[in-house]
């Protein structure tokens, strides 16, 4: 009997170290594989370790199993499944815990405590969804839109029939639209007539001095319209138009700016740039209708003429949107979500993000968008300087947090290097605000992540008036 316990004794742990091994080689064989992949989240140097440790683990295990007696391979195989177990119970536990706090507000995922401390700052945190925003105030007799950004038909390569798509750049003209909640309300812009987050009069005016291009921090995302960066340039003294929209790369900026700024001709273009706007451009370049601003200088799908049309298409994409939500299609996306969180769980994925073992920007996923990057920079300052205007180039830090400020560096040094190249002027707000600031998380929501507050937006605004006052520019209103 004692014989056969010790046999059976051998096989478990024989079995233990053998899943082990076989796992360690996995995951050696996938670190190599993501060593190779140029849209790899992860650093070189991270996969590298990885080779090197998963390696040593699987000849380790494999060597236990062949040289170590029963009794202490017995004793460790019982040690490694407990730290196994551990390891996945508490991974789980994070994963869950995130879970709840993303169901409680899934517009962003704010945890307990940031409504807590809104609260405690007399802040009526408004703990609604955005589509229960919506719905509320459809049931009051108002009609507000939920904000339709270009992003959205990267992946259709714009909307209608195939032959005769569009690919709309603003949004549905002469409304209101919500935007994310993230100062504990959601604020609520009016469009212009073409779609963009403008006051009508806005184009009435003799001349224009500034038009800005970018992305959602251009766009005023989480603040009222009368506190983003486009009306606190107004406040100034200057005319501005306004055409960022969120989920914006520089592709699809560069179409931007050849349908309206290039017919609006302002003297000066402020093109902002986030740290994200490279990953944007990755899956913009697989838009043929958004590759032909870039080969071709005369193209144009003349959006300036087609409002009526585009107008009618974004409302038909909201309610076909809302149809899909009680389709087959919501349920293939339960399917997708649960592979996906389930595979999260198993790469220990909530375990390396509070162990800061998580994303990095790597040089190696930019490098394939360097040139067309480049040549996008290159095409927007001719455009701009054929109508006598001028460009700044403006580097907005995605967040104010000093690891993911390192994660960037190397974007940073590439982009602000390429405008140097290209003799563009550069309004770095790392260097010329945020550097010098004493408290710059006193500028984002709550001090945490996101975009920036409306005291962030005012400083921005700030920075770029003195600039260009420095630069000896002198606004419309005043020449007059």
């Amino acid at each position: 009997m004692k014989k056969k316990n010790n046999a059976v004794s051998l096989q478990f742990s024989n079995l233990v170290f053998l899943f082990a091994g076989i796992v360690s080689l996995l995951i050696f064989f996938y670190s190599a594989y993501k060593l190779q992949d140029p849209n790899a989240f992860q650093t070189t140097k991270f996969y590298i370790m990885c080779i090197i440790i998963s390696s040593f683990l699987s000849v380790l295990f494999f060597w236990v199993i062949i040289k170590l007696n029963n009794d202490l391979k017995l004793n460790l195989s019982i040690t490694l499944i407990i730290v196994f177990f551990s390891f996945y119970i508490f991974e789980t536990y994070l994963f869950f815990s995130n879970l709840k706090s993303y169901r409680q507000n899934p517009d962003k995922q704010f945890s307990e405590s940031i409504i807590k401390a809104a609260r405690d700052k007399g802040i009526n945190y408004d703990t609604r969804t955005k589509l229960e925003v919506l719905k509320d105030l459809e049931i009051s007799g108002e009609t507000v839109y939920p904000n339709l950004i270009p992003e959205f038909f990267r992946e259709t390569n714009g909307l209608g029939e195939e032959n005769n798509k569009i690919f709309p750049l603003g949004g549905i003209a002469n409304t209101k639209v919500i935007l994310p909640n993230e100062l504990g309300y959601f604020p609520i812009y009016e469009t212009d007539k073409y779609g963009f987050k403008n006051p009508s009069q806005a184009y009435n005016k003799d001349g224009l001095d500034i038009v800005l291009i970018g992305d959602s921090f251009t766009e005023g995302s989480s603040v009222h319209q009368n506190k983003n960066i486009a009306e606190i340039l107004r406040n100034f003294n200057y005319n501005v138009i306004n055409l960022g929209m969120a989920g914006n790369g520089p592709l699809i900026e560069l179409a931007t700016l050849k349908e309206y700024a290039k017919q609006l001709k302002p003297k000066i273009i402020l093109w902002m740039f986030c740290s994200n706007d490279l990953e944007n451009l990755k899956y913009e370049m697989s838009s043929s209708i958004l590759k032909k601003y870039l080969e071709d200088d005369n193209y144009s799908q003349n959006l300036i003429l087609k409002q009526n049309e585009i107008n009618i298409l974004l409302k038909n994409f909201i309610k076909k949107e809302k149809k899909i939500k009680s389709t087959t299609k919501e349920v293939n996306n339960n399917y997708i979500r649960i592979f996906s969180d389930f595979f999260n769980i198993i790469k220990l994925s909530n375990i390396r993000v509070l162990l800061k073992i998580n994303l990095q920007f790597t040089e190696k996923r930019i490098l394939p968008l360097k040139e067309p990057f480049k040549e996008i920079i290159k095409n927007a300052k001719k455009t701009t300087s054929d109508w006598g205007g001028k460009m700044y180039f403006v580097y907005i830090p995605r967040s104010l947090v000093v690891i993911e400020q390192k994660r960037v560096e190397s974007l940073r040094n590439f982009v602000l290097n390429t405008n140097k190249e290209l003799n563009i002027d550069i309004i770095d707000l790392e260097n010329d605000l945020l550097n010098d600031h004493p408290d710059p998380l006193s500028l984002i929501p709550f001090r945490t992540r996101g975009h920036f507050n409306e005291k962030g937006y005012f400083l921005i605004a700030e920075t770029i008036h003195n600039r260009i006052k420095n630069d000896g520019y002198i606004s419309i209103k005043f020449k007059n």
